[in-house]
Order: C-alpha cells, then structure tokens, then sequence
C-alpha cells in the first residue's frame, strides 16, 4: 500500500509543522505597542518585550511557509496518492481516506490544545488581576506592580514596558486579549483606562473586575464539565467500528479485507469514515459555542 503510506506520511509531517498566525499577533503588537512613526523613544524595548512574549521573529518566508505548509501537505499527499494508485480506483480512495481521517485528527488535536490553552489563560488572567491588587494595595506603584507580575507571567512583558516608557498601557492590553484565552484582559484594560481618566483607584477597580471574571469562570468551568459528558460520547461512537471490525476478525470473518480489497468496500469505508468525523466536527462546534 505504498499509496497510502505516502497519505499517512503527509500527515505526520503535518503534525509537526508548528502553528502559523504568531507572527501576525506579533506585528500587531508592535505597531500597537511602538505607536506612530515618529515615536522612537524605547522602541527597541517595545520590540523585545513582544518578541518575548509571542516567542517568534518578525514575519518573513518562513512565517508564510508556516502557514501554508499543513494544507500543502495534505494536497501533496492527496496527489501522491493519486499517482501511485492508476488503474486502480480502491486504493485511491484508500488513499484520500487515510488522508482526510488524519487531518481531522490532526484539527481536532490541535483545536483541544488551544481549548485547553484559553482555559488555562482565562484563569491566568483572574490570578493577574489577584496579583495586581495585591501589589498596588501594598503601595506599589502601577508600573512596579506589572513588573512583579509579569516575573510569573511573562507574556506582561509588553505591558510592563508600556508601563515603564509611558506608552498607552490598555492599548497593548487590548492586543493581547486578541489571543485564546485573553478576552478577560478587555476589562483589566478598561478598568485601567477608567481608573487612570477618572482617578479612581486602580487596585479597588481591579478588586472588582476580579471578582467578576471569578463568577464568570466558575460557570465556564460548570459548562465545560456538561459538556466533557457528549464529547466523550461522540469520540466513543467514532471509534466504535474499529471494535466491530476487531469482532469481526475475531470469529474468522475478514471486514478489513472486504473494505480494503475492493471498490464498494473501500467506498463503505470512506463513507463511513466521512461520516464519523463530521460527526466528531459537529459535536465539537456545539460544544465549542456553548463554551464561548
């Protein structure tokens, strides 16, 4: 089955191509961060303090063949398969079927890994705010408050240095609530400007909008245990065929040589794998917009 290795073969590269899209968050923050050409003062820290935080260089050919690398896997596997299998429309279709059930493991993958990162950022965001408070009520001032923090989280690296040059501290905040998991930074940021326009005190300020992302992450996390239940279900009654066909080799039967050794089986398979991974892809984007 050389057509199919070379499907499985794309695939597996694919998993291994990092995700793409960093570079734009980065150039964002630092046209945020930087604010109008002539402002040069503090610029090369500005620039580090985002490169330290999204983790990636200025975007260039790397940063596009990143981003376009996965779906060229796939088309060059989909193509390899192709050519390898001419006169013989089964393992063609063997081929794409390989191909397409590892990408949408590999999308799945990655969307519970960027699930599990925004889950972990949100509750990130209420200790910062924790934090915060407690250094300003301390007596900190606001720029030595973020410093402090932002030696357990680094990605306030940006912030702590808008702080420190005088640059437009929610602005950069705003940019960083663009990423999984940031959204709760859209009310640190609006507390801050409130706080800063009106006066008021910050650390009472960010008491309070802690308090309110707490509420709001408690019921996220209630959301989320509902729906650990249908999720798991579905990853269940996608696999389960794969159990038939165990029971089937098991009594002396051949499923797996009637599904791969001919055009309708192969068709079968194909459909039926189709069919499970559209199921997976529904539950997941119910779940997904219940959770948001």
């Amino acid at each position: 089955m050389p057509a199919i290795a070379c499907g499985l073969a794309a695939v597996l590269a694919m998993v291994l191509v990092p995700g793409a899209g960093r570079e734009v968050v980065q150039r964002r923050l630092g046209e945020q961060f930087l604010g109008s050409p002539g402002r040069t003062a503090g610029s090369g820290a500005g620039v580090a303090g985002v490169d330290r935080a999204i983790g990636t260089s200025r975007p260039g050919t790397t940063g596009l063949l990143r981003r376009f690398a996965p779906s060229a896997l796939v088309g060059a596997g989909a193509a390899a398969v192709l050519s390898q299998s001419a006169g013989r429309p089964h393992v063609a279709v063997l081929g794409v079927t390989a191909v397409g059930v590892g990408w949408a493991a590999t999308t799945l993958f990655r969307r519970g890994r960027t699930r599990t990162e925004r889950q972990t950022r949100r509750t990130r965001v209420v200790g910062l705010c924790d934090a915060l408070t407690a250094e300003l009520h301390s007596g900190a001032p606001p720029p030595a408050a973020l410093r402090m923090v932002a030696q357990e989280w680094p990605e306030l690296d940006p912030v702590r240095d808008a702080a420190d040059l005088g640059a437009d501290v929610p602005a950069v905040l705003r940019e960083l609530a663009k990423r999984p998991g940031g959204e709760p930074l859209t009310a640190v940021a609006a507390g801050w400007e409130v706080a800063v326009r009106s006066g008021a005190g910050l650390a009472t300020v960010l008491d309070r909008i802690a308090a309110s992302l707490r509420d709001d992450q408690d019921i996220r996390r209630e959301v989320t245990a509902s729906l650990s239940s249908p999720r798991a279900t579905a990853r269940m009654l996608a696999v389960l065929p794969a159990f038939g066909l165990g029971l089937g080799t098991s009594i002396g039967a051949d499923p797996v040589g009637v599904l791969v050794a001919s055009l309708p089986g192969a068709l079968c398979l194909a459909s039926g794998s189709a069919l499970a991974v559209g199921g997976l892809f529904w539950v997941e984007r119910i779940a997904d917009r219940a959770e948001t």
